[in-house]
This record gives C-alpha cells, sequence and structure tokens, in this order.
C-alpha cells in the first residue's frame, strides 16, 4: 500500500473524529429561539452530510487494503513461474486483469 494511501486513509478517519466532536458540541451549545435552533438544525445537516462522505471514503479504502492484502497472499504462494505475468495488476485498477 503506497504511502499517499495510508495518509490518505488516517486523514479521513482524523476528519470523521472532528466532525463527531464538532456535532456534539453544537448541540450542546444552548440554543435560544427558533431561528437558532433551525440554523443549528442546518448546520449539523451539514456536517452529518460531510461525516457520511468521508465515512465512505474509509469504507472504499478498507476495502482497498483487504484486496491488496489478498492480492499480495495469493501473490506469495503462485509458483515461480506464474508469479510474473498472472496477476498483474493495472495502475487504476484494484483487480487483477
Amino acid at each position: 500500500m503506497n504511502h499517499s494511501a495510508v495518509h490518505s486513509f488516517a486523514a479521513a478517519h482524523e476528519e470523521c473524529e472532528r466532525l463527531q466532536r464538532q456535532i456534539v458540541r453544537d448541540f450542546k451549545s444552548d440554543v435560544k429561539g427558533h431561528r437558532e435552533k433551525l440554523a443549528q438544525g442546518h448546520r449539523v445537516r451539514k456536517m452529518l452530510n460531510e461525516l457520511q462522505a468521508q465515512s465512505q471514503k474509509l469504507v472504499r479504502g478498507q476495502i482497498l487494503i483487504k484486496e491488496f492484502t489478498l492480492l499480495h497472499a495469493i501473490g506469495r504462494h503462485l509458483p515461480a513461474h506464474i508469479k510474473g505475468g498472472a496477476l498483474h495488476i493495472h495502475p487504476r485498477c484494484s483487480s487483477p486483469l
């Protein structure tokens, strides 16, 4: 797994945690009046949408890590005469060709 993929995976995880803390802080704040409650609801909805998008990135990253690990494990058990071309992976794909 390359360094930038691991870095982006960690960044997405940190962003999820930050959004969760921000949502809790927003709900803990004392809101007075209908307008402020409505504004709070809009802020929280926006943060929840961002949290959902970051969580989807994390899930996709976990799937790619599992695929990479599986392909690596399969590659270790292949006979020497097959190792070169049987598991050729296109740079833009996460699955064998």
